[in-house]
């Protein structure tokens, strides 16, 4: 049986299931939510109790509007003109004593009113999965988009981040160790085993020879055949006495070759002989500084040195003059002069002869700056040592 309720925003006549009695519907019109009532009593058809020795009649059905029309309209074949049926005659055949004939048809009950229907639609059950999405839930869809879109940025920044500091880190790392392994590296320079003999006696120099070399002139010293023995040497200069003092140019103009300088010197301390010992002074203004402060060391000293000599850099200016004259001064028996002061004073060799003493040899090392004359060159010669030039790229390939 159809169930029949009106909207109460549209006023939309709408033809329901059973099935939706006790729960809701939307009206097909405008959508809005309906209650359905539950069936009650008045609904269910009644049942007139019975009299007693009377069986129940059931509820009769109503008649249509048609119908009753219809009966009111066409008469009884067996009524007369005036609409009465003729009495039917007894026979006497009946001892009831009740007139025989067809009992009157009894009156059909009035049709119950309909309301006036204005429109009525059928709608379906209801589904628990609504086929369309609200306003509402699109719209909190759409934020949860953003928000995950945003927290993705926020990450994808946080990853570059973090991958240029750690970047940065590596290689600021890598330019400290490279400059530490530069000077801790050991140099094995080939010197062809120059200017010493096997009883560690001084060996006999002679004048050396002059040799053009890409336009320059460098210095080959000629020595007898048992002077090149030496294993020992800085820079390709044999170490070849028992107090050894290095003596470099502090100045600014060293700046591109003193950390090199500084890994050729730990190099010579650790190949050191016997008996032998270095100590290295560096020129400031018109003195110098001694490293190790306690003075010459032997190869065991070499930790001792680096602690103080790690932290010497290039800077400032010097007095070529005034700080090999000190360093003739601390009574070493060989001095290795290096620098890369341009256009030394040609007068330094007869100043620093004049106060050398009688059993120094001087050697010199100029880096790639040459002069010609080269009162290096003038000044070893003169005092039994030895001279070279060296270029930037040399003395990297040197150590390297």
């Amino acid at each position: 049986m159809a169930v029949v309720i009106q909207c109460f925003h549209c006023n939309t006549i709408l033809e329901l299931d059973e099935g939706f009695r006790g729960g809701v519907c939307r009206c097909s019109t405008c959508g809005s939510l309906l209650q359905v009532p539950q069936a009650t009593e008045t609904d269910a058809p009644k049942i007139r109790p019975a009299a007693p020795g009377e069986e129940p009649t059931q509820p009769s059905r109503p008649a249509s509007p048609i119908a009753e029309s219809d009966a009111k309209q066409k008469p009884d074949p067996e009524s007369d003109s005036s609409g009465q049926r003729p009495a039917t005659p007894d026979t006497g055949g009946s001892s009831s004593g009740l007139r025989s004939g067809k009992a009157a048809r009894p009156a059909a009950p009035p049709a119950p009113v309909t309301p006036a229907v204005k429109h009525i639609e059928k709608v379906a059950p209801p589904n628990d999965s609504p086929s369309s999405t609200t306003p509402a839930t699109s719209s909190s869809k759409e934020v949860k988009k953003k928000n995950v879109l945003l927290i993705g940025s926020i990450v994808m920044v946080g990853i570059v981040v973090v991958a240029v500091l750690i970047a940065a880190i590596w290689l600021v790392a890598r330019a400290s160790s490279a400059s530490k392994q530069a000077i801790e590296r050991v140099v094995s320079v080939s010197s062809s085993n120059e200017n010493k003999t096997t009883d560690g006696k001084k060996p006999t120099v002679v004048e050396p020879k002059r040799q053009a070399s890409s336009g320059s002139e460098s210095i080959v010293p000629s020595v007898t055949p048992t002077a090149m023995q030496a294993s020992t040497d800085l820079l390709g200069i044999p170490l070849v006495g028992k107090k050894i003092l290095v003596s470099i140019d502090g100045a600014s103009s060293m700046t591109d070759h003193f950390d090199y300088v500084r890994a050729a010197v730990y190099g010579a301390v650790e190949r050191l002989g016997s008996g032998q010992a270095l100590e290295v002074v560096v020129w400031r203004g018109e003195k110098v500084t001694p490293y190790p402060q306690k003075g010459f060391i032997d190869k065991v000293g070499l930790e001792s040195l680096k602690e103080e000599f790690d932290a010497i850099s290039a800077r400032g200016s010097s007095d070529v003059t005034a700080c090999m004259k000190a360093s003739l001064a601390l009574g070493a028996d060989q001095v290795i002069f290096i620098t890369a002061k341009p256009a030394l004073d040609p007068a330094i060799a007869q100043d620093i002869l004049a106060d050398k003493g009688p059993a120094a040899r001087l050697d010199s090392i100029k880096i790639d700056s040459e002069d010609s004359p080269s009162p290096l060159e003038e000044l070893s010669q003169k005092s039994g040592g030895l001279y070279r030039f060296i270029t930037g790229a040399k003395l990297q390939d040197m150590i390297h």
